[in-house]
């Protein structure tokens, strides 16, 4: 009886030819950050007309680590460059990339995404409060908010899901010592850089962050 045959890793191999693409461009430091990155998809492929063919078009979520999210958000061509490469590859007769979101494998295969998707897990809501919190404590660290970064360590995050029909509504409260309250109502810069690290850490392809509440750590928690 012959063997069965591989399971592919689609995703791994959209990351390798992502890569190479933008490697025989001579853009290698963004070939890498593909390269330690990780695709899934976002159900809800959308069906797109193109002139007499109908396709499906694809929303995938890139999984990067914190300084490489920071790069790509404070260097737009960079994003743009693997945007690119990442829609190159899924681009064939019959599927398009609609969106690529970041959030924080394969050899190359000899067939197109069209095909190969199938196998790709789908994205998943991983955004535990604590994971969150230790994610934007390193996304401060990533921006050089050491400040930040600390107060996040010395807090709790609690997190509330809201009624929605499609994306996933997140509430998340960051509860903090008394001397770190104060001092994000002295300091409307410090509140803004804690607000948006979390934004971004919390954000995955299934959940979005409508908002982040400063409150105040219970002190018998706090000691």
């Amino acid at each position: 009886m012959a063997d069965a045959p591989l399971a592919i890793d689609a995703t791994r191999a959209l990351v390798s030819v992502a890569a190479k693409l933008l490697a025989a461009k001579g853009q290698h430091d963004l070939a890498a950050i593909v390269e330690r990155s990780a695709i899934s998809i976002v159900p809800g492929a959308e069906e797109w007309q193109v002139g007499s063919r109908v396709v499906e078009a694809h929303r995938l979520a890139l999984e990067v680590g914190a300084d490489d999210f920071v790069r790509l958000r404070v260097r737009e061509r960079d994003l743009e460059a693997i945007r690119w490469a990442i829609g190159s590859a899924v681009k064939s007769g019959t599927t398009e990339l609609a969106e690529l979101l970041v959030v924080a494998r394969l050899p190359y295969l000899e067939q197109p995404w069209a095909t190969a998707y199938r196998t790709a897990p789908p994205a998943v809501d991983d955004g535990a409060p604590e994971r969150v919190l230790r994610a934007a404590a390193e996304l401060a660290m990533a921006y050089g908010l050491a400040r930040v970064a600390g107060v996040l360590e010395r807090s709790l995050l609690e997190a509330f899901d809201l009624p929605s029909d499609e994306l996933a509504q997140r509430r998340l409260v960051l509860r903090m010592t008394s001397r770190d309250l104060v001092a994000t109502e002295r300091d409307s810069a410090l509140a803004e850089q804690l607000q948006r690290c979390l934004v971004h850490a919390g954000t995955r392809a299934s959940v979005r962050i409508v908002t982040v509440e400063l409150r105040v750590r219970p002190e018998a928690e706090a000691t």
